[in-house]
């Protein structure tokens, strides 16, 4: 390093422990990193060590200055707001200083603050987007161009985007980023919905030139550049609900109902039901009920049953797709979160990344029970909770053996128990192996995992209810990778080396840590019965544990 750059850094954190020593309130805050602020090319590193340091006056000082951010260079209080976003990666990465924006900011710098935000979600940009439509002509000429920034910054951070929020862009005229633009087929489907009627009594419009057969080729156009791509389905099928007014989309809906006869946009759809503004509730409904009609119809008419069985949407015995949709969600947003931050962390030891996925996990499962009674609050209806325990083995317990004669070992062993008035109904044991995707000597992730056959063998001698758990960075989707331990042993045995297997055959024969989790042990898809793998699992001492951790997953059935 040179020197002198070496002194210099040395100067700037000498600076910043200094200014530490000195922040009390929120005038020596504010007093202190005014002194520091880096210039808009400078490193802003030690500056923010001071700004993630003192956070609760970092948030006071958001709070207060947000509302009244009218322009950055009115005010010297405002110029400092705005450089808290534009070089504070503390302030950046934070969900509540993007809410406190979305939620208080004036238009004039709405834009700017969000385009700095790397926590603005696609829900987010929906609710600007439909902010701009309701919008009057007096805050309109301000509003327009906080919400093309927040479209940019947003477009250029988050490719793909949603395809509804694609549509919903073209819609509004908004400009696309370079990285972003729609393709082919958003701009045929966006076409093809403007051309729709808009009014009641429209008049010159293309539609009103056509007659019923050439309607129903219009529909089926539609429905040809769609059908085949989910995400362009569900796209269409969440701008029409939203976006299109009632004399547009009555003529669309046949193309709705003829898209969610495919599984993905129906659960779509049923998703719709639950959240978003009344119209869309109502129209989404209108679709599912119109949906579950003709299932029972065609049911009644081919089978002659007096009492089809309707589909819910559920995928599990819970039987409940809302109950099962927050299970998994609660669930899928640590796995997001522990996939964004393995890129920093691979480097640790697996123990102490599987405690971390764990300790997250544990937390999702408690977010998810209180979701759960909220609904049975606001539903009177009746629901499960889960908790989730996770314990360590003493090292006595290591190296014992099943009676299948496996050296018992596993990284993780998943104790899976439902209850109902405190009574155990089902009670299954699941093993887990943990491997991490490591770095090359580049900074790029290998291509190929380890993993040791011997071990494989070992835990597959113990129990066919045996998986192994891949830590990856999001690779694109920020999901782990859970696959079965007999298909790990397989593509080993095919892989040359023998010793790993291709990253990319992991990745496309796994499934989600939250899939896993809902369906495998939630769900009991998987887990064994037998009693000695249950006596070691719960510490008999003539077996000893199986895992260096115990997760304890405990399904309360119906919680009234």
């Amino acid at each position: 390093m040179n020197g002198l750059y070496r002194q210099h850094v040395l100067d700037e954190r000498g600076l910043v422990d200094a200014l530490h020593a000195q922040v009390r309130d929120a005038a020596s805050f504010r007093e202190a990193i005014g002194l520091f602020r880096p210039q808009d090319q400078g490193d802003a590193g030690e500056w923010d060590r001071l700004i993630a340091d003192h956070w609760v006056l970092t948030q006071a000082f958001i709070t207060a200055h947000v509302p009244k951010a009218a322009h950055y260079l009115a005010d010297p209080e405002l110029d400092l707001l705005g450089a808290l976003f534009s070089h504070s990666v503390a302030v950046q990465s934070s969900r509540w200083a993007c809410e406190q924006v979305l939620t208080h900011a004036p238009p004039s710098t709405l834009g700017d603050l969000l385009s700095h935000s790397i926590q603005l979600t696609a829900d987010d940009v929906r609710a600007l987007q439909h902010r701009l439509r309701n919008a009057d002509k007096t805050s309109l000429r301000e509003l327009q161009p906080a919400v093309q920034k927040a479209f940019t910054a947003f477009g250029s951070r988050s490719i793909p985007m949603p395809v509804d929020v694609v549509l919903a862009g073209l819609h509004l005229g908004l400009d696309f980023p370079a990285g972003a633009m729609p393709t082919a087929a958003q701009r045929a489907i966006f076409d093809r919905v403007s051309e729709l009627p808009k009014e009641q009594y429209e008049s010159d419009g293309l539609w009103r030139q056509l007659g019923i057969e050439q309607q129903a080729e219009w529909r089926n156009e539609l429905a040809a550049l769609v059908e085949g791509g989910t995400d362009l389905a569900e796209g269409l099928i969440g701008f029409a609900c939203t976006w299109l007014e009632r004399v547009g989309y009555v003529e669309i809906e046949p193309v709705l109902r003829r898209l969610i006869n495919d599984e993905g946009p129906l659960a779509f759809v049923q998703s719709l039901v639950e959240q978003g503004p009344r119209l869309v509730k109502l129209r989404a409904s209108a679709l599912t009920r119109a949906k579950l009609e003709a299932d029972t119809d065609a049911v009644v008419a081919i089978e002659g049953l007096p009492e089809p069985l309707p589909d819910v949407g559920a995928a599990t015995w819970l039987s409940d797709p809302a109950a099962e949709r927050t299970i998994h969600g609660a669930m899928a947003a640590v796995e997001a979160e522990f996939c964004r931050e393995y890129r920093s962390i691979w480097g640790s030891e697996e123990e102490f990344l599987t405690a971390e996925l764990l300790i997250k996990a544990r937390a999702a499962a408690n977010e998810a029970t209180q979701q759960l009674r909220q609904l049975r609050q606001t539903t009177k209806g009746r629901f499960p909770s889960i908790s989730l325990d996770v314990r360590q083995p003493g090292k006595w317990e290591e190296g014992k053996k099943t009676s299948a004669g496996a050296p018992l070992g596993a990284d993780i062993l998943f104790l899976t128990r439902l209850e109902d008035a405190g009574v155990t109904l089902a009670e299954r044991a699941t093993f887990v192996q943990v491997k991490k995707r490591k770095r090359g000597k580049t900074e790029k992730f290998s291509t190929v995992i380890g993993v040791d056959s011997e071990q494989c063998d070992h835990l597959l001698a113990q129990t066919e209810h045996a998986f192994y758990l891949f830590l990856v960075p999001a690779s694109p989707h920020p999901k782990l990778w859970v696959t079965p331990a007999r298909l790990v042993r397989n593509l080993s045995q095919l892989h040359i080396s023998r010793s790993s297997i291709p990253a990319i055959q992991a990745r496309d024969s796994s499934i989600s840590f939250a899939d896993f989790f809902l369906h495998h042990l939630v769900g009991l898809w998987s887990g064994d019965e037998r009693t000695d793998v249950l006596k070691a699992a719960k510490g008999d001492p003539a077996r000893g544990r199986p895992a260096r951790l115990i997760v304890e997953v405990v399904v309360r059935r119906s919680e009234a």
